[in-house]
């Protein structure tokens, strides 16, 4: 069983994730936005998920910026952005702040899965 963090603001795309990847095994937590996140791995005490899945776009802090602040926190935790932001440059940006891997909304729940699963497999 992995622990996955799930940044989304979203509440049916939350459901959606917790409900998929918990069906598979997994332990889910869902944070609304990046300060709930950061804080949440910073603990107390601190977590250290083996996946994190991010929105890009949400209030007060981007995923993008949530990405660089993770890393900049040392965790080298795989990070899927999970977003309807599908533009090359968009995903250029994704991976220089950080990231693994991106996958644009709407998703096929199947690859989500797989995507998931292939991160999990490497960590």
């Amino acid at each position: 069983m992995a622990l996955i963090l799930a940044i989304e603001d979203e509440e049916n795309i939350a459901r959606l994730l917790r409900l998929r990847l918990e069906r598979k095994g997994h332990q889910v937590v869902v944070k609304e936005n990046g300060p709930e996140a950061l804080a949440f791995l910073q603990g107390p005490p601190p977590q250290a998920p083996d996946l994190i899945i991010c929105d890009v776009m949400m209030p007060g802090m981007d995923g993008y910026e949530v990405c660089r602040r993770v890393r900049a926190l040392g965790l080298k935790t795989p990070f899927l952005f999970l977003t309807a932001k599908g533009q090359s440059e968009d995903k250029v940006r994704g991976m220089q702040s950080g990231a693994d891997d991106y996958l644009t909304k709407p998703f096929d729940p199947h690859e989500l899965e797989a995507k998931v699963e292939a991160h999990l497999r490497r960590r």
